[in-house]
């Protein structure tokens, strides 16, 4: 696309432009409504081509969960129960750590609440493991912005 003179690149990006919004169109039944270039100029095509093939990505991606991601990634998580203290500590940490490569970040955690359901009081607060505040657990995804990004723990 590079080498194409200005008036072929517009052209170009307006098929893609119409490729996908065909793809969104039999993905949705039809249902898929988005603004245009076309109907609002100050939209530059290179955005509208860019947030389209964002959308088909997106719809077209295989569907996973929150806690399959860090299992495909080579994060195993052991059952808490066989765990002591301290490996908990740490398994906790390389599970947070293993997130943040997947661009999820712990939003709040309610490891104390758990502690408790579980008749073991407070929770460890040296290591970091039980969090203050007693939020519902959840981690967020930095790229959606609404609250439907949360998943528990």
């Amino acid at each position: 696309m590079d080498d194409m003179n200005p008036e072929e690149k517009v052209a170009w990006m307006r098929q893609r432009i119409r490729q996908l919004r065909n793809q969104l169109d039999e993905i949705s039944g039809g249902e898929a409504v988005f603004g245009s270039s076309e109907e609002n100029p100050d939209l530059p095509l290179e955005v509208e081509l860019q947030f389209l093939e964002q959308v088909v990505g997106f719809e077209t991606a295989a569907e996973t969960t929150w806690r399959e991601k860090p299992r495909r990634a080579g994060c195993e998580m052991p059952p808490p129960d066989s765990l002591d203290d301290e490996a908990v500590s740490f398994e906790v940490w390389q599970v947070i750590q293993r997130l943040s490569e997947l661009r999820a970040y712990p939003d709040s955690t309610n490891h104390a609440a758990g502690a408790r359901r579980k008749g073991q009081g407070q929770g460890n607060r040296e290591t970091g493991v039980a969090a203050p505040g007693g939020g519902a657990g959840g981690v967020r995804d930095p790229a959606v912005s609404t609250g439907a990004d949360s998943f528990p723990l």
